[in-house]
């Protein structure tokens, strides 16, 4: 864009040439000239040799966009919509005119007009990627905040049921140690042992592949029953509740395995922690 200064410079062959390859130089920079066009930007250069750094600058403007935006497939009523309003915007810019007869003193105010036309397009071609763009980040931004709602009404529901287990001064804690060393804590089982309710836990088991889940038993003198299954996030934590069929004197241990994702009947593996019950009066 010239400034105040530019555009009261006198209009000499030069700056003509030079006007005219300002006009050009966005879209050779990208390749939306045709072949003629560039041939003319080459021809021009040679006349405003000054303008070659106009190139540099708009190659790293291009680069950036590149870079930093990334391509939205737009809905097809979106696309659809803009199309039409985009073909609106320029029918009323530019209605068809009757063609007039020639004359020498309009030539070249008849020239100007195509790259005006050539740079609305450009301009509303930008607005339309803007809006686009817009209308997918209003969507993901939509889609993160149904996320963060969804984690908090589940956090309050976790917290809902750990209130409810502690609310009996009677509550077992129960750790559950690796069976490798016995001694590594790996999760803590709260059990209120009045209204049956227990919750597991962890934050230290590694989140498994999609084929697998842990299981958590609840093992009495029939064997382990399944207690559920359940996963850890990325960082190792999972939060479980769960009710027993049994009185929680029915039971000695609590243990936990690595069973495929949908859960077996029995343990298939060897626990990978166990945690004994307290005896209860």
């Amino acid at each position: 864009m010239m400034n105040d200064d530019q555009s009261r410079q006198p209009t000499t062959p030069h700056n003509a040439a030079c006007d005219e390859l300002r006009d050009l130089l966005p879209a050779y920079v990208i390749g939306a000239t045709t072949a003629e066009e560039a041939a003319r930007v080459h021809e021009l250069l040679a006349i405003c040799p000054e303008l070659e750094s106009d190139i540099a600058t708009y190659a790293g403007l291009s680069e950036g966009f590149a870079a930093d935006v990334q391509a939205i497939q737009p809905a097809a009523h979106v696309r659809g919509g803009l199309l039409a309003r985009l073909a609106e915007e320029e029918a009323a810019a530019y209605p068809a005119q009757p063609q007039a007869p020639a004359a020498p003193t309009l030539v070249t105010k008849a020239i100007k007009p195509k790259r005006g036309r050539r740079s609305s397009s450009w301009w509303w071609i930008a607005a339309a990627a803007a809006v686009v763009l817009l209308l997918a980040t209003n969507a993901l931004w939509l889609a993160r905040v149904g996320d963060v709602q969804s984690q908090l009404t589940t956090l309050q529901q976790e917290q809902q049921e750990l209130l409810t287990v502690l609310a009996d001064p009677d509550v077992a804690r129960i750790a559950l140690h690796s069976t490798a060393d016995q001694t590594t804590p790996l999760a803590t089982v709260l059990w209120n042992p009045h209204n049956n309710e227990a919750i597991l836990y962890t934050d230290a088991l590694p989140a498994l592949d999609s084929d697998h889940a842990y299981q958590l038993w609840v093992i009495g003198a029939q064997g382990p029953v399944s207690a559920g299954i359940f996963h850890t996030s990325a960082s190792g934590t999972s939060f479980h509740a769960f009710a027993p069929r049994e009185d929680m004197d029915a039971y000695q241990a609590v243990g936990i395995s690595v069973e495929p994702a949908s859960g077996s009947d029995q343990p298939t593996t060897n626990p990978l922690a166990l945690g004994e019950l307290p005896t209860t009066t």
